[in-house]
């Protein structure tokens, strides 16, 4: 656990009596839009792509703009703060957000095989005759014959794309469970009027929106992405258009909107969540390919096959006792142990003053998207590795490596590995070079 205080200058303007850093205005950090190609059905032929976008292009510190210095700590990858001034100041929220949604997630596969070895132990037990009495049990131990990880993160060709939560699905919006958004009559979002009542989401949806997700990780599929947009169900390679979406910010409120009410909210066990996604390859497909490799090695024993993110999340939470204590995994067991835990637990949930989650906005990394290309193709023709292809808006060229072109470069590497039985906990970020063949260097082959 590493931790990252702010100097003691800053901590006095942040949290003391010194009047806070002067901010520069809201406008000098535009929440960043995604723009889409025309979305036309395509006929026999064609491809019609998901990931078919023109990123806008985002600066990392434009001029005029303050990141805030606030003190956080890294657990286990995630950055947490629990400053004072990020729990009352929506724009020193806001601006705490941008800054470290630059940072990149991680994203590994990790590849472990193990098998049981069973030994019989024998031991003798002296009987009250004083004879001896022969006797033996089995032990069972895990031995791991291959663990490593590789650095998929590495290839993230974009980001971060910010997005938002649609009003009408479930989810974490101030409370401890899932709810929706739903406008009322006086809501006009496009003149700056936004009219919502909030509601508890049913549980049907939120276990809908809850397999959507996994589905949406296990496909590739861009976090913008919703379970109704036309052809998101098909789960294929290349993700396809969505209908008519005018950015990533799908919600009528906006990601400092979502921090000013943040920070209003006097509950004493709030949280704010800012998810970093990464999207672009299908993670389903290439789980099963190195599983896949794997069995054609000849290895008989227990495997498991796993892409992971980790650094992928950015939490604020209260500047309280009770908010810090309840960080720690230790104090509560001991509230468990000495039975005070489940008041907690009810003062979380029921109390106004309680707990209250805000799950809403985050941060999108492309591993691959698509851009459109003007001069790409003629209509109807496409090169003939499938990086350039035609739909009814134009050409379209693909950006960053495809999942076979990475499995290609890796598999020979991985197959050594898992045979010399390599175990590390640094992932590999270079595949090992090709041994060479004997047959190449023959003279006239």
């Amino acid at each position: 656990m590493n931790y990252y205080p702010y100097d003691h200058e800053e901590s006095r303007s942040l949290v003391g009596a010194a009047a806070p850093i002067p901010l520069a205005p809201l406008t000098s950090m535009p929440e960043p839009s995604l723009r889409y190609g025309p979305s036309p059905p395509a006929p026999n032929g064609y491809f019609s792509h998901d990931m078919y976008v023109t990123p806008q292009k985002e600066p990392k510190a434009q001029e005029g703009f303050a990141p805030i210095k606030a003190k956080f700590k890294v657990d286990d990858g995630e950055i947490i703060s629990h400053d004072p001034r990020l729990n009352k100041d929506g724009e020193a929220l806001y601006r705490f957000i941008m800054t470290h949604a630059q940072e990149r997630p991680e994203v590994l596969l990790h590849v472990e095989g193990t098998h049981v070895e069973t030994a019989d132990v024998k031991y003798s037990l002296a009987q009250a005759d004083g004879s001896k009495k022969d006797s033996s049990t089995e032990f069972k131990s895990t031995v791991t014959d291959f663990d490593f990880y590789v650095d998929i993160g590495q290839h993230i060709c974009h980001g971060p794309l910010h997005w938002t939560v649609p009003d009408e699905v479930p989810e974490y919006r101030g409370r401890l469970y899932r709810e929706v958004d739903r406008p009322r009559d006086d809501h006009d979002p496009e003149h700056g009027i936004v009219r919502t009542k909030r509601k508890k989401a049913h549980e049907k949806d939120v276990d809908a929106t809850v397999a959507w997700k996994e589905f949406r990780w296990q496909n590739g599929l861009p976090p913008w992405v919703g379970p109704n947009d036309r052809d998101a169900q098909g789960g294929s390679d290349q993700v396809r258009m969505l209908p008519r979406p005018a950015s990533t910010l799908r919600s009528s409120r906006s990601i400092q909107d979502w921090a000013h009410e943040y920070c209003k909210s006097k509950k004493k066990l709030k949280e704010f969540v800012y998810d970093k996604r990464v999207y672009g390859w299908n993670i389903e497909k290439l789980e099963n390919a190195v599983a896949q490799l794997i069995r054609d090695s000849g290895y008989s024993g227990d495997w498991s096959v796993e892409v992971i993110r980790r650094k992928d999340t950015i939490r604020v939470r209260p500047d309280t006792f009770l908010a810090r204590a309840l960080a720690h995994t230790w104090v509560k067991a001991l509230l468990w142990l000495f039975l005070l835990y489940p008041f907690v637990w009810l003062f979380k949930r029921y109390s106004k003053r309680g707990g209250g989650m805000w799950e809403v906005c985050g941060g999108a990394w492309a591993l691959k998207y698509w851009e459109p290309d003007p001069a790409g193709v003629i209509p109807g023709m496409g090169d003939a590795k499938g990086r350039i292809v035609p739909t009814m808006a134009g050409a379209a060229r693909m950006v960053g490596l495809r999942e076979g072109e990475w499995f290609r470069q890796w598999q020979s590497t991985m197959r050594g590995r898992i045979a010399s039985g390599y175990a590390s906990d640094e992932p590999l970020t270079t595949p090992d070079p090709a041994p060479e063949n004997p047959v190449q260097t023959l003279d006239g082959y």
